[in-house]
Order: structure tokens, then sequence, then C-alpha cells
């Protein structure tokens, strides 16, 4: 069985529409956990109403042309509500939202939602999915055939599309540079039919992002889950700093996930980064290379503190601050959750 988890945070609209993507899966030996981060938009109920039939969700967009916005579901969507207190999953449900607290972020709410998904003995992979993605109907197919045809493999990733302009790619994985401290998409703005060699981007791969990856039940157990200390963002980086030496990672490239970026955390790299953004990008650069390398830390502080110089000359307040705040929280060990509101 594999478990496919959502974590939804004021985001009802895309969870739906990513949920009718997985209800058209060639492959439907799946079951769907949305844990939802405390959202404030009444998020539950606006997907308990789509359920019932009384909300209609949106399948107009680029991808559905590929797709097909009237090609049927091969399930429906059955849901149970439970509280973060539950230990042990609904027995028929197609979808178990699990209404969380509070606020835990990314990280936080793919851990409750992979606990649940361990308290089933049949639970077999999980997949981490971005709740403002739209999936292939052949994808899961796909990346169980790549996991079971190599056990050496702990995090497989996908080939993710824009959303908006489904034939080019976001992104194919990550690069990581500890010298410049700075994080690279690879194969960004390629062409769908141009992508290239496998070996060439497991050569460049630091880590498989976040909107899609697959792992074995088996790795939580050797290496365990992620780390809740990195609130948004560095956590797919710190997990495969911790697999070296027990599991590689890799991409699936005929698997298809087409990503809105940014729409998960109200905040989009298309356009001017979030408060939220900017806070979370930068504190964790420095506790991921203070945790990971700390030899390389100046040069983490070093590339921020020219970032903090520009947003002075550009008289960008809020970057300003931002950045203030990234260094006060990082020296003064101040944990901050949730929103940055300037």
């Amino acid at each position: 069985m594999v478990y496919i988890i959502l974590v939804n945070w004021n985001g009802w609209k895309d969870t739906i529409e990513c949920i009718e993507s997985l209800l058209r899966l060639t492959n439907q030996k799946f079951r769907i956990i949305v844990c939802d981060n405390n959202s404030q938009d009444s998020s539950i109920e606006k997907i308990l109403c789509w359920s019932r039939g009384e909300q209609q969700a949106s399948l107009d967009g680029p991808p559905w042309i590929k797709i097909g916005a009237n090609s049927p579901r091969r399930r429906e969507p059955t849901i149970e509500v439970i509280n973060e207190t539950e230990r042990l999953l609904p027995n028929s449900s197609v979808v178990t939202i699990v209404g969380l607290n509070e606020n835990r972020g990314f990280a936080g709410g793919c851990n409750v939602g992979m606990r649940l998904a361990r308290s089933d003995p049949g639970a077999e992979f999980i997949w981490l999915l971005n709740n403002d993605t739209v999936v292939a109907p052949d994808s899961l197919s796909l990346v169980l055939a790549r996991m079971r045809a190599d056990p050496s493999l702990g995090i497989l990733g996908c080939c993710l599309l824009n959303y908006d302009e489904p034939d080019v790619v976001q992104c194919l994985g990550v690069s990581y540079n500890f010298w410049t401290a700075r994080t690279a998409f690879i194969g960004v703005d390629l062409p769908s039919n141009k992508l290239p060699e496998l070996a060439q981007i497991e050569g460049k791969l630091a880590y498989v992002g976040g909107a899609s990856l697959i792992v074995p039940v088996r790795l939580l157990d050797d290496v365990g889950e992620m780390a809740e200390e990195f609130f948004l963002y560095f956590e797919e980086l710190d997990w495969a700093m911790r697999i070296k030496g027990k599991y590689r990672q890799s991409v699936c490239l005929e698997s298809r996930i087409y990503h809105k970026e940014g729409s998960s955390i109200g905040s989009s790299f298309a356009n001017r980064p979030s408060a939220t953004s900017r806070y979370y990008l930068g504190i964790n650069l420095l506790r991921f290379t203070a945790k990971h390398a700390p030899l390389h830390l100046p040069f983490a502080l070093l590339r921020l503190s020219i970032e903090f110089l520009r947003h002075i000359v550009k008289r960008d307040r809020e970057a300003v601050i931002v950045k203030f705040m990234v260094f006060t929280d990082f020296f003064l060990n101040r944990r901050r959750r949730g929103l940055i509101r300037i």
C-alpha cells in the first residue's frame, strides 16, 4: 500500500484539485492523508463539501488538457476526519483528513501523516506530495516500478513541470554548493522532451524537492522522520544528508507532476518573495550549515550579509527587517514558527 501525504494550509482549492488528479491514477493501491495545518479558511469543511458534490473542483488549468478534465475518476473520494491525537487510520476511507491544533510547518505536517501511515502494517511506500500539484495518471505506477527495481533507492523524485506551462521543466532535483551557500534547480526551463541524461542529473543532485518525493517505509526506521527544527525549507536537504551511505537518491524522469510553485505557502519566487519565505530560507540556511557543515558557516553568513547590504542600499525596509531577524534569531537561538509579518 502507498500512502500519499498532502499538507494543507489555507489551500483547499489546490488540495481538491490535487486529489481529483490522484483519483484518476492508473494505480489505485493507495490511500491519501491530508494533514491540515490549522487552516483558517474552513479548508476541512470545503473539502468535505466537495466530497459530497456540494463544491465543484476547478479542473480548467493547463495540465488538465493533457490529463483530460472529463476523464472519469477511478475511485470516489470517501473521507473521514480525525484529530491529531489519533494513532490509527480509519479502515475504509480513501481520504483521511487530520486536523492539527497548530501550524506545524511542512516537516511537522508530513511527520504526522507518516506516523499514521506506519500504523498500517501493509504500508510499503510513502509519497510526500505538495497539495498545489496535479499528477499525471501513470505517475505513481512509474515511480513504484523504479523503487521496486532498485532497493538501494531511498528517495525518488519526479519530473516537476510548471503548472502554467506544462511542457516546461520546473525542476528535476536540486544541487547545493557549500562554498557559495546556494541551491540551484536542475533542468529549470528545459522543454519536457529534451531532458538531460539521468546520470548527469544524479551527478549534480543534492536533494529531491519536497513537492514530490517517494520513500520506502523502511527508510523511516533507518534514518528517522523529517527534522521539524526546519519549519519550512531545508528539511529535504537535511534528510538527504542523513541518508548518505545508506540509500541513494534519484529522479524518475518519466513520472510527470505539474506544480504551482509557491502557492502552498502563499508565496511565489516568480514574484517578490514573501517575508515568511525570505525569513525561513535565511534562518534555515544558517541552521542547516551549522548542523551539517560548520566549517562552511562563514560562507553562509557572508552570503546573507551581502544580501543584507543590498537591501539597505535599495531601501527595502521589509527585507532589511527580515534579514536582521534572521541574524539575531540565529545567534540568540530564537525559534519562530508560522507566518512572518512585518
